[in-house]
């Protein structure tokens, strides 16, 4: 059954149909796969979201180019650095794919949420570039992430 909305109102002329809620009640009747449609606003986010990864490749790339030693940090404390931060992004990477749908109960903001958390795994990588002047980390992290948010629905 097709809900009209404004049914209430006062005006007969004010009742309006949410055209991707009729295309989807067309489609489950037809037994067609029913899709959440593709907003654009959707697409917006995650292209800003994957150039801002881009950019912070870009930052690690400029600024570890222009430092005159290779590294501020001891080798021991560089690792151990590394794998703290590697294991975090892991945690958050799984965390958001397994477990925060699970949780969230307005589930339209769970994309937007899941991007944010891929997005602060690739800001570790830039960190940690920073402070090694090393610009593999941002790579390390930022591909991932990169990877992730465009998987991301």
């Amino acid at each position: 059954m097709i809900r009209l909305r404004g049914d209430h109102d006062e005006s007969p002329f004010s009742a309006r149909v949410s055209v991707s809620k009729l295309a989807r009640a067309l489609q489950a009747r037809r037994g067609g796969a029913v899709r959440p449609p593709v907003e654009s606003g959707s697409v917006i986010i995650k292209a800003g979201f994957l150039s801002s990864i881009l950019v912070y490749g870009l930052v690690g790339w400029v600024i570890s180019s222009q430092a005159a030693e290779a590294s501020g940090l001891p080798e021991q404390t560089r690792h151990s650095l590394s794998l703290a931060l590697g294991a975090v992004f892991v945690f958050q990477a799984l965390f958001a794919a397994l477990f925060l749908p699970r949780l969230m109960r307005n589930r339209r903001n769970l994309p937007l949420v899941q991007m944010a958390i891929y997005e602060a795994g690739a800001l570790m990588g830039l960190v940690l570039t920073l402070l090694t002047n090393d610009p593999i980390y941002t790579a390390y992290f930022g591909v991932p992430a990169f990877v992730l948010i465009l998987l991301t629905r």
